[in-house]
C-alpha cells in the first residue's frame, strides 16, 4: 500500500459542503456496487441533517480536502454513554488504497477517545471489501452479520479502545 503524499486537510463539515458530501457518498457506494442494491434515499436522511444528526448528538462529521475538493468523509455519533457509532466513511474511489481512509479513521478514533467513549461500533456492506480490510487491520472485529430487513448483507464491527 502506497501512502498518499499530497497534503490533505481535514476539517469539520460545513453546510456548504452538503452537495459535495452527498456526491462522494453516492460515488463511493456505486464504485463497490453497494448503491444499486436498494433505495438508499430512505437510509440517507442523515445527510440532509448532518449538524443535527452528528454534531448535536455528541459526535462530529469530518471532511478531507485536496485542493479544496472533498475527497474523504467520515462521521460518528453517540450510540450510548460509552459507545460511539462510526458512519459514512468514504474516500474518493480513484484515491483509495493510499492511506487516506486510515488517516481519517485515526483522526476520528482520536476524537472519539478524547470524548470519553471506550468502544466504537460500525457497519459496512458485504460489497465494501476495502472498508472491511481497513477495519480488520485496525483492530475491529466482526460482531455480527445481518440480512433481515436489508437487501444486502451488513457486517457489524466493534472495537474496544485503549484508554
Amino acid at each position: 500500500m502506497s501512502m498518499f503524499t499530497h497534503a490533505i486537510v481535514f476539517r469539520q463539515y460545513r453546510p456548504e459542503d452538503n452537495q459535495e458530501v452527498k456526491h462522494l457518498h453516492e460515488k463511493a457506494l456505486r464504485d463497490t456496487n453497494a448503491y444499486e442494491e436498494w433505495d438508499w434515499k430512505k437510509y440517507d436522511k442523515d445527510l440532509d441533517e448532518i449538524e443535527n444528526f452528528y454534531m448535536n448528538n455528541d459526535g462530529n462529521f469530518v471532511v478531507g480536502l485536496l485542493d479544496d475538493k472533498i475527497i474523504a468523509m467520515g462521521a460518528y455519533l453517540r450510540l450510548d454513554e460509552t459507545t460511539a457509532k462510526l458512519r459514512r466513511m468514504r474516500v474518493e474511489p480513484e484515491l483509495q488504497k493510499q492511506g487516506i481512509g486510515r488517516q481519517l479513521l485515526d483522526l476520528l478514533e482520536t476524537e472519539i477517545r478524547d470524548r470519553g467513549y471506550i468502544s466504537i461500533e460500525l457497519n459496512t456492506t458485504i460489497n465494501q471489501v476495502a472498508a472491511q480490510k481497513l477495519y480488520e487491520q485496525t483492530g475491529y472485529h466482526v460482531d455480527r452479520r445481518e440480512t433481515e430487513g436489508w437487501p444486502i448483507e451488513l457486517i457489524y464491527y466493534r472495537k474496544e479502545l485503549d484508554i
